[in-house]
């Protein structure tokens, strides 16, 4: 916004700090945060590069900043030479902020989440499913989860019945349906506000003029 010239997209890695940004371990990944030049220099020791830090091109955040592909070049591969617990190891002893880029199931897994009691069981049919919990603590108005995430089509028959104009018309149960398809629904809530609306079944015998039994016939019907 300072400057005028929009920046480039460089997905994890930061646009003024060099180096901050993801990168490949032998096992995984991490994800450096080297916010001055102390910590460069530290963390090349770590990484067995000790002549970076007094070349010039590495010397100063600007200077790593003009050169960022000739630096990643070179701890790429460094970096790549260790697995995440050596480098978080290495790194954290020095005091250079590095963390682990985890998978779901290490996420889950980890000291924090169980701590904070981040994850929420749930029944639902057919059975149980994982949720992620809110991460807000609230003392005096605790979330609280009374329903679970329902199925596809599980509450359209309700939906689309809420003070229905039809009275004894009675929609097809969305069990003999499979449920209806999210267009379908947008079709029927659209036609309701234009009047337009037609019951998913009607009354096979009776007065009602758009019986089959009379020859109705909704296609048809939605033709005219």
């Amino acid at each position: 916004m300072t400057s005028g010239v929009l920046p480039e997209r460089r997905g994890n890695a930061h646009p003024n700090i060099v180096p901050y940004d993801t990168y490949a371990t032998a096992d995984g990944h991490v994800i450096l945060a080297v916010g001055n030049d102390a910590q460069f220099r530290r963390c090349c020791s770590v990484l067995s590069l000790e002549a970076l830090p007094d070349d010039p091109r590495f010397v100063t955040n600007p200077a790593r900043l003009r050169n960022r592909d000739a630096l990643n070049a070179q701890l790429v591969p460094a970096v790549r030479r260790l697995t995440t617990v050596e480098v978080i190891a290495g790194l954290e002893a020095v005091g250079v902020p590095v963390g682990p880029v985890q998978t779901l199931d290490q996420v889950f897994a980890s000291d924090q989440v169980a701590a904070r009691n981040m994850q929420v069981d749930m029944e639902v049919d057919p059975g149980p499913v994982r949720l992620i919990d809110n991460p807000l603590r609230l003392s005096r108005t605790p979330v609280t989860y009374r329903h679970a995430p329902p199925g596809f089509g599980a509450d359209t028959h309700a939906v689309l019945n809420r003070n229905d104009p039809f009275g004894d018309w009675s929609p097809v149960p969305p069990q003999a349906l499979g449920g209806f398809s999210p267009r379908q629904c947008s079709a029927t809530r659209k036609n309701r506000r234009q009047g337009k609306d037609l019951p998913m079944a009607w009354p096979a015998t009776g007065n009602n003029p758009r019986s089959p039994a009379h020859g109705f016939s909704p296609m048809r019907e939605r033709r005219r």
